[in-house]
């Protein structure tokens, strides 16, 4: 026996007691998982949207959308047609994961609104003729806007503040990017486009970590851009044949 008020357990009782506890921190582990899992579910076209939703038409976001009174897990939405998403001048609010909005067919438009603290503000990976109007990117992981295909065009924008990445890429043919600001972002270029046959035209580079421009393609036309501040070179082009700046 031992003192008053001491208790003991035997290597058994305390094997079983250990058992217990493990299994009670698995099912309170399961129940938080299941808690903040996001479900995708369609929306657009009168349906309210919530975060990881895939909007399949249509869509003018309001300020009742769930997406937008809360901050997202993983992707805010992912367009799934050939449709415009007008964010509806709100803010699309990520915990650095996922994207903003993520582009999954061609000839998709995204305008009118923040997307903000996700990897990617607005990312499409090899779909065509995908224009992004007046959207403002800012406190994103990696890119702020990142298109990759033919006929991609990126108007009217800002990309700031991004944290370990580049304001603007388009990668692919016949890129165009008019009247633009990247500002601020620490760890690369300002505006980046791989590929020929690009228009960069009225764009502005203030305070990037890197170069403001950085273009790899023929028959570029820069037309009218700014550069100021940048961390190494104004505009950078590689292999650049037969491009004018003026």
């Amino acid at each position: 026996m031992g003192r008053r008020g001491e208790a003991r357990l035997n290597p058994t009782g305390a094997e079983a007691m250990t058992k217990r506890l493990l299994a009670l921190t698995l099912i309170l582990a399961g129940m938080i998982g299941w808690a903040t899992k996001v479900e995708s579910a369609p929306c657009g076209g009168g349906v309210p949207c919530a975060c990881g939703d895939q909007v399949i038409a249509d869509t003018v976001l309001l300020p009742t959308d769930p997406v937008v009174l809360g901050v997202c897990p993983g992707t805010a939405l992912t367009v799934g047609g050939a449709i415009t998403l007008d964010l509806g001048g709100q803010t699309l609010r990520g915990s650095l994961a996922g994207r903003g909005v993520s582009i999954e067919h061609d000839d998709v438009t995204v305008s009118n609104g923040v997307v903000a603290g996700f990897l990617d503000g607005v990312k499409a990976l090899d779909y065509d003729r995908i224009a992004v109007h007046h959207v403002t990117a800012s406190a994103n992981r990696y890119f702020g806007i990142i298109l990759r295909g033919h006929d991609n065009v990126v108007t009217d924008s800002l990309a700031l503040d991004q944290i370990g990445g580049r304001g603007m890429r388009i990668k692919g043919q016949r890129a165009r990017f008019e009247r633009n600001r990247a500002e601020r972002n620490r760890e690369g270029y300002g505006f980046n486009v791989i590929g020929d046959d690009a228009v960069l035209r009225d764009n502005a580079a203030l305070d990037n970590g890197s170069d403001g421009f950085h273009v790899d393609g023929d028959r570029v036309l820069f037309e009218h851009n700014e550069a100021h501040r940048n961390e190494r070179h104004g505009i950078v082009t590689d292999d650049a044949f037969g491009s004018t700046l003026r």
